[in-house]
């Protein structure tokens, strides 16, 4: 998470977090990354003690979900070169490991999403298979939950995490990063709004369009399991 004096901004994996903390970190150079946890810097707002929360608006990256899917996919992707890292993860799940082969082929991606989505390989997701409401919402949504939601440990059934209350106060949208950005922080001078806009890369990945890689079942299908995302944020297909 990134935090300043005012904010405390928490990095959703895959929503372009580490574009908008580089970003922060122009328009805020007192803001500093810290981690609240051992597992890294993706922590959710459950586990941030409340004296570095308190008195702080909440920032929280969000994603188109269709987006998002194929965005996490072709990390995975780059991911299984990373040696013990990657070796753990594909014993889960031997039937994942030959899908992230290749961030550019469409096949591999259509079939991991549906075993993700559809087939229950959780094994692979196991904190997700443990939650009763693995089966009516997607693996996104269950991210949302563990990143933004502060009852997240004892959430488990569906009735619970639609009553959970969200500790985002406000929005960063990957779609929109600079344009978020800037209204978050509206009396930025004409060098850092002229830094803040310029392009940037971070953490990117190579894959398919989302109109090469989806299908029209693929495409129901997230809508049906990550609805409650779809509803909140009106997002569409592409």
């Amino acid at each position: 998470m990134f935090v300043g004096k005012d904010y405390l901004f928490l990095m959703c994996p895959k929503t372009g977090c580490m574009d908008t903390m580089a970003r922060l970190k122009i328009a805020d150079p007192d803001g500093k990354f810290q981690r609240v946890s051992p597992e890294g810097k993706h922590n959710g707002i459950w586990c941030v003690p409340h004296k570095v929360q308190k008195n702080k608006t909440i920032l929280g990256g969000i994603r188109n979900p269709w987006a998002w899917y194929l965005s996490h996919w072709a990390h995975f992707c780059y991911k299984q070169v990373r040696g013990a890292e990657w070796a753990r993860l594909s014993r889960r799940e031997p039937r994942m490991a030959p899908l992230f082969a290749d961030s550019m082929n469409v096949s591999n991606f259509r079939e991991w999403l549906h075993l993700t989505l559809c087939d229950k390989a959780r094994k692979f997701h196991p904190d997700y298979n443990r939650r009763g409401y693995s089966t009516q919402v997607g693996w996104y949504t269950h991210y949302y939950a563990q990143m933004y939601l502060r009852e997240y440990p004892r959430i488990t059934a569906y009735a619970d995490l639609i009553h959970a209350e969200c500790a985002v106060d406000y929005w960063i949208h990957t779609e929109s990063i600079v344009k978020d950005l800037l209204m978050f922080f509206p009396r930025l001078s004409a060098e850092k709004i002229n830094m803040v806009t310029k392009p940037a890369a971070h953490n990117t990945t190579k894959h398919p369009s989302i109109e090469a890689a989806y299908t029209e079942e693929l495409v129901e299908i997230v809508r049906e399991r990550d609805h409650l995302l779809i509803e909140k944020f009106k997002y569409e297909y592409r």
